[in-house]
């Protein structure tokens, strides 16, 4: 257990635990575990995944807008030698702040969009094996059906045979 304690807190960042007043805290183990089971909660949960999803590929579009609208700046500028039109210029200063806000995820897009992509899979799989599931419940009720006629039909035909053996007996 202690070995177990002490990886986690090595992978965590708070092993280095001296009891130097000089030298502040390491942060507390539960709220680091808590957060990161909320942010995997939301990254295992399909409708998460879908607005992840389509927020990236919104993302990617404005990129790739400003990526074109700053490439045929580029282009105006040489060909007139620096004077743009109004619109240009205008797009690029709207996109602007965009691209800024997004510049510290850019980064992570990768990442996600693999994790995007593996539970993606992952859920299809769950799908799959849902239907198979529903599948196999409805062909077990079916023979249950089947199960509980044959009873009713075996108990009318023994009922009838002691009729008959009372009948042939008395």
């Amino acid at each position: 257990m202690d070995k177990r304690v002490g990886e986690l807190e090595r992978l965590v960042g708070s092993s280095s635990t001296t009891l130097d007043e000089t030298a502040p805290l390491p942060p507390a183990l539960l709220p680091l575990l808590t957060r990161i089971n909320t942010q995997l909660t939301l990254l295992t949960q399909p409708r998460h995944i879908d607005s992840i999803s389509r927020r990236l590929k919104l993302l990617l579009s404005d990129l790739e807008r400003v990526s074109s609208a700053s490439s045929a700046q580029a282009q105006k500028r040489a060909s007139s030698n620096g004077t743009g039109t109004a619109a240009v210029v205008g797009a690029h200063d709207n996109l602007l702040p965009l691209l800024t806000r997004l510049a510290p995820s850019l980064p992570h897009i990768p990442h996600i969009l693999t994790r995007l992509r593996t539970l993606s899979a992952l859920h299809a799989s769950a799908a799959e094996f849902q239907g198979t599931i529903t599948t196999l419940e409805e062909e077990q009720r079916r023979t249950r059906e089947a199960l509980d006629a044959l009873n009713g039909a075996v108990a009318e035909v023994e009922s009838s045979l002691e009729a008959n053996r009372g009948t042939v007996s008395g």
